[in-house]
């Protein structure tokens, strides 16, 4: 499977050539010659038929989740494009998107390429990432991602249950994430929603759309009339609003080479991106001041959305989660909205157009059950390190113009120019992401949060683990301001309780061997140690599991 840039040459080469070309004057000339051939009508005819059929046969032969859905939105957006327009309309999620369709040159179209649909509990994944559990596991996404097969995971938690968020960026919950794998890049789409007033949100879109040029190779474009503009709220939680994050890494460089997010707004998605490329002509320069300045607003903004970017990298280790838990996986099978479609007799003839392979009945799903364990109320977690691509850009060539790569190697359709991109110089690279679960008041006798903490100015693998009625932030604050700490405490996770002094107790008793210091509450061991004591007892507290002992590890 060829590389993004030789993928996207090839798409450039079968796109409408421009007006007043030798090559556009060569294809007119063709065409009105055979506007009235009936053989060449004929043939005409048949192929858009079956790229018609393919389109609504792909639309319905998915497992109907989260990730496959959005997949299937975007494959039917793109193709509507082609038999609406041209190659040339494509919005700019296709300079990410693309990598999960495959370009099929006789008809224009795009078809699906395979899929391998998970189930699993986000939760359960962010505690395996946290927990220390996943240091265990080298990152070697060449060897577990198979190359070109999207694989899609869909979380099967409300995504408005476990929130995360960067600092200065809004709350985001998860839904579901697709990858796949072109050599040494990774492409990723999410599927999230934002944490907002959606009445709100739905009255700044049409403030937004009053200020805002269209780029002029799509302003002919129109949504569907039928559709309404307001902030669309996500399909598994209403109360959120649908956000999409692109994002393509390299994992030869560990950059990432593209990022996108867009909120969908009902008739279209409002887009934001640092991916100056998108914003250019074929000679490299801006359509026009205003354009020009959209791009540095929008470039400048993609701080707000951090805490989104860190999750696609993390996710980045769902295919290593999976396989790390290979003999727990269990497969359902999820009926497709195709086999209720092939049952109607008047839609035979559209899919008898089709290549058998894609008259899918039921999708295998690979199901992930979560373990009965009682999870922190609020975590925090790193990303892997991938840094944004600041020192360049991809602009455009003609298909028979040869480039040159990011490392110098030839490449038609497309080359890499070197520069410092200034608007891009503050956006984040890697922040730390609070997840919080969402909770009222804690139920119980003697109600409070166990809490992990560390201090930089500590030994690695020393953590403070007590308890405070309050909240963990104000105790936190307490100790960093305490003339005995040299450096900040910052809360690592936190786990709410109804008897947070039995829960302590029980805590520092299978904890005893690993105490630092006999009158301190300091522990020096490794975190997923201390991680599977705290899930144990107050899991056991909680009523979840079997309760623990005193001394078990």
């Amino acid at each position: 499977m060829a590389s993004h840039q030789d993928r996207m040459a090839e798409i450039g080469f079968w796109t409408l050539p421009p007006k007043g070309s030798e090559r556009r004057k060569g294809l007119d000339a063709f065409i009105e010659e055979n506007k009235d051939n009936p053989k060449h009508q004929k043939l005409l005819k048949e192929i858009f038929e079956g790229a018609t059929a393919l389109v609504i046969v792909q639309n319905e032969n998915g497992a109907g989740l989260s990730a496959d859905r959005q997949l299937r939105e975007y494959n039917a957006e793109y193709n509507n494009r082609v038999f609406h327009g041209s190659l040339r309309d494509m919005p700019s999620s296709f300079n990410v998107v693309e990598a999960f369709n495959k370009f099929l040159p006789k008809s224009g179209t795009f078809e699906l390429r395979d899929e391998c649909d998970h189930l699993f509990s986000f939760q359960h994944f962010i505690d395996w990432v946290t927990s220390g559990a996943s240091d265990q596991f080298p990152l070697d996404i060449q060897r577990i991602l198979p190359e070109g097969k999207a694989h899609s995971y869909n979380s099967i938690d409300k995504p408005s249950g476990l929130l995360f968020r960067s600092e200065g960026s809004e709350e985001f919950g998860f839904s579901s994430i697709s990858l796949i794998r072109v050599e040494k890049e990774v492409t990723a789409l999410l599927v999230a929603g934002q944490k907002c007033n959606l009445e709100d949100e739905t009255k700044n879109i049409h403030k937004l759309w009053e200020s805002t040029e269209a780029l002029p190779h799509r302003a002919h474009i129109a949504p569907d009339e039928d559709l309404i503009a307001r902030a669309e709220p996500l399909v598994e939680d209403p109360d959120l609003w649908k956000t999409v994050v692109l994002l393509r890494f390299d994992l030869e460089t560990k950059t990432v080479d593209a990022q996108y997010v867009f909120h969908d707004c009902g008739t279209t998605y409002t887009g934001k991106t640092d991916d100056v490329s998108a914003f250019l002509d074929e000679k490299g320069e801006f359509f026009s001041e205003k354009i020009k300045k959209q791009f540095e607003q929008s470039a400048s903004a993609m701080k707000d959305y951090g805490t989104l970017f860190e999750l696609c990298k993390t996710c980045l280790l769902l295919p290593t989660f999976f396989e790390a838990h290979n003999d727990d996986i269990e497969i359902e099978r999820h009926p497709t909205s195709f086999r209720e479609y092939r049952s109607h007799l008047k839609n035979k003839k559209v899919f008898e157009r089709v290549n058998p392979k894609h008259w899918i009945t039921y999708r295998d799903v690979r199901l992930l059950r979560a373990p009965p364990t009682r999870s922190p109320d609020r975590t925090i977690f790193n990303a892997p390190e991938y840094k944004v691509e600041k020192s360049g850009y991809w602009r455009k060539l003609p298909i028979d113009v040869e480039g040159r790569d990011k490392v110098g190697r030839p490449i038609h359709g497309r080359t890499w120019v070197s520069q410092v991109q200034s608007w891009v110089e503050d956006s984040p690279t890697n922040s730390t992401v609070f997840a919080s679960r969402g909770g009222g008041e804690i139920p119980g006798s003697n109600p409070g949060f166990i809490y992990v903490m560390r201090s930089a100015a500590h030994l690695k693998d020393v953590f403070k683990v007590g308890l405070t009625r309050r909240t963990s932030d104000e105790r936190s604050g307490e100790l960093s301001r305490s003339t005995s700490s040299p450096d900040h405490f910052l809360v690592v996770e936190e786990w709410a309780t109804g008897d947070c002094v039995q829960a302590e107790r029980l805590i520092h008793e299978e904890l005893a061997s690993y105490r630092f210091n006999p009158s301190r509450e300091f522990f020096k061991a490794p975190y997923r140690t201390i991680f599977k004591v705290i899930d144990k007892v107050i899991s056991s507290l909680e009523g979840d599991v079997e309760p623990c002992r005193p001394g078990g590890t």
